[in-house]
């Protein structure tokens, strides 16, 4: 099953209209589909979900206005589209501004059912890839619907699995989680070759992000929960952090 709907939201900053040119781009290489959307909310005596303006397709794809609550809008016509993936601006990392997602990225993530692609400005392609695993049961739900992505991009990929505790090396060290994760990684096919996993002892978000810089990734994939507070990005402490400081592209992957 292959990739075939592609839907970028804009809110008409350079942030917004960078996330329009990546999702052209991914569908042109997919040969797919593309739409814009824009959600409008301070327009007069709007209802929520109302398509107020809309391009005929084009080469450069549909292009659709909607009122009301952006990452609500968004989600909703991501569903009623069949969007295979969502791609929003995410916000360059800087001392003084370290929140990169806000409210619209926020709702999305805690929404939507399917992958979303967080891109800022300086990720023009997706050369090299990295997968955050914990090696539990419902974390490793994160691998398959990323290989899609994957493939498409053509991106050389590494997993990190992070564990408890302290490093260890001895012949005899023995974890179920590693081994969870190192047998799902080795049956991984993707077309820019194998998949290498590093592991990692230790807390996961400063490992990762470690893992991040030594791998040289342009893209972090990163396994989330539905459903939450407001706020609550992602999943738990390590997902929300990641999400806030992961100085690359975010793939988000409901699990």
């Amino acid at each position: 099953m292959s990739m075939n709907r592609f839907l970028a939201a804009t809110d008409g900053t350079r942030d917004g209209d960078h996330a329009v040119r990546m999702g052209q781009a991914l569908a042109q290489q997919a040969d797919g589909e593309f739409a814009r959307l824009a959600v409008e909310t301070s327009a007069p005596n709007w209802e929520p979900g109302l398509e107020w303006w809309k391009e005929p397709a084009s080469p450069g794809g549909t292009a659709t206005r909607l009122r009301g609550l952006p990452g609500i809008e968004i989600v909703r016509y991501a569903e009623s589209w069949g969007a295979d993936l969502v791609v929003l601006g995410r916000h360059d990392h800087t001392p003084e501004h370290p929140l990169q997602l806000g409210p619209t990225s926020d709702t999305v993530i805690r929404r939507r059912a399917g992958i979303s692609l967080f891109v800022p400005p300086r990720t023009v392609t997706v050369k090299r890839a990295l997968i955050a695993l914990d090696g539990s049961l419902r974390g490793l739900g994160v691998v398959a619907p990323a290989v899609q992505f994957l493939n498409l991009t053509r991106a050389q990929t590494n997993a990190v699995c992070v564990l408890p505790g302290a490093s260890v090396s001895t012949d005899t060290w023995r974890d179920v989680r590693h081994e969870r994760a190192s047998v799902l990684i080795d049956r991984l096919q993707l077309q820019a070759g194998p998949c290498e996993l590093l592991v990692r002892w230790g807390d996961p978000v400063p490992e990762i992000l470690r893992a991040i810089q030594e791998t040289g990734a342009d893209l972090l994939i990163l396994g989330v929960r539905r459903g939450g507070l407001r706020g609550d990005l992602g999943s738990g402490y390590v997902g929300r952090e990641l999400l806030k400081s992961a100085p690359c592209a975010v793939l988000t992957v409901p699990i």
